[in-house]
C-alpha cells in the first residue's frame, strides 16, 4: 500500500489519529517509544547544551574581502531544527515540545553546576585555570536566560509552522505522506531561527558587544542555518521517511498527527 510518498509496509493497515493541540505531554508519553526515537530526542537536547558552550567563542573569516564574525556554535545548532522537523514528522508535535523542555532542562542543570563548580575553593597553583573556566562558564547564567527565551519562542514558531503545513498536506494527500517535507522544514526552521537569534543576541550579548557586530553575527547565524539545512534538506528526508516506515511497522499503521 502507498501513501503519497511512504511505502507503507504489507500487513499494515495505516489509520490516522487525530487529537488536536490539546491532546498534551501525557498523552504523548503513553506513546509506544522506540530506541531511535529517545536517541533524536536526546541528541536534539545534547545539540542545545553544547551549543550554549560554543557561542561564547567569537571567530572571523574573510569572505570576499569582507570580514564577517561567525560564533562557535554555527555548527552544532542548526542540527537542532534539522532534528526537531525529523520528530515532529514522525512523532508529532508533543514530542518535539517535549524534547524543546528536555533542553532547557540541562541547561539549568548545566548552569547549576557550572556555577557549583566556579566558586569551589581554588587550588593553590591552578589560579589560572580556574579563572580560564570561569571565563568560560561564568557567562552561562545570562547565555542560559538568553538560550532559554530564544529556543523557547523560536522552537515554539518552528513547530506551530511546521504541523500546519504538515496537517494541511495530510488533508489534502493523505496521511502518511511526504509530500512537501523540505518545504515545510525550511519555511518553518527560518520562521523560528529568525525569532530565536533576534531574541538570543539581544538578551545575551546587549552592552557587551557593539550592536554592528550583533547584526553581522546574527545575519550570518540565519543564512548558514538556512543553507546548512537546504544542503541536508534530501538526507533529511530521506531518513525521516525511513524512519517513518519503521514507526508505521511497529506502531501497525498509527500516525499521530499532534
Amino acid at each position: 500500500m502507498t501513501t503519497g510518498t511512504i511505502q507503507v509496509p504489507a500487513g499494515v493497515q495505516l489509520t490516522k489519529v487525530d487529537k488536536g493541540y490539546f491532546r498534551g505531554i501525557p498523552d504523548a508519553l503513553r506513546d509506544p517509544i522506540s530506541a531511535t526515537q529517545g536517541v533524536i530526542v536526546v541528541l536534539s537536547a545534547f545539540a542545545l547544551v553544547l551549543s550554549n558552550i560554543l557561542v561564547a567563542r567569537l571567530w572571523e573569516v574573510t569572505f570576499f574581502g569582507f570580514p564577517i564574525v561567525l560564533s562557535g556554535s554555527i555548527f552544532i545548532y542548526p542540527m537542532i531544527y534539522v532534528l526537531s522537523d525529523c520528530i515532529s514528522e514522525v512523532y508529532g508535535y508533543w514530542w518535539s515540545r517535549i524534547s524543546a523542555y528536555l533542553a532547557v532542562m540541562l541547561n539549568l542543570l548545566l548552569v547549576l553546576f557550572a556555577v557549583i563548580t566556579i566558586n569551589m575553593p581554588v587550588t593553590p597553583g591552578l589560579e589560572e585555570t580556574a579563572a580560564n573556566f570561569a571565563g568560560v562558564f561564568g557567562a552561562a547564567p545570562r547565555i542560559l536566560a538568553a538560550s532559554t527565551v530564544a529556543f523557547f519562542a523560536g522552537s515554539l514558531v518552528d513547530d506551530q509552522v511546521f504541523q500546519r503545513l504538515r496537517v494541511r498536506t495530510y488533508q489534502r494527500y493523505g496521511a502518511g505522506t511526504n509530500r512537501g517535507f523540505i518545504f515545510r522544514a525550511l519555511l518553518s526552521s527560518v520562521c523560528g531561527s529568525a525569532l530565536d537569534i533576534a531574541l538570543f543576541w539581544t538578551i545575551a550579548f546587549a552592552g557587551v558587544l557593539p550592536a554592528s557586530t550583533m547584526l553581522t553575527v546574527g545575519i550570518v547565524d540565519l543564512v548558514s542555518k538556512f543553507l546548512y539545512e537546504l544542503i541536508l534538506s534530501p538526507a533529511n528526508r530521506a531518513f525521516t521517511a525511513r524512519i517513518k516506515r519503521t514507526q508505521l511497522r511497529q506502531c501497525n499503521g498509527e500516525l499521530v498527527l499532534f
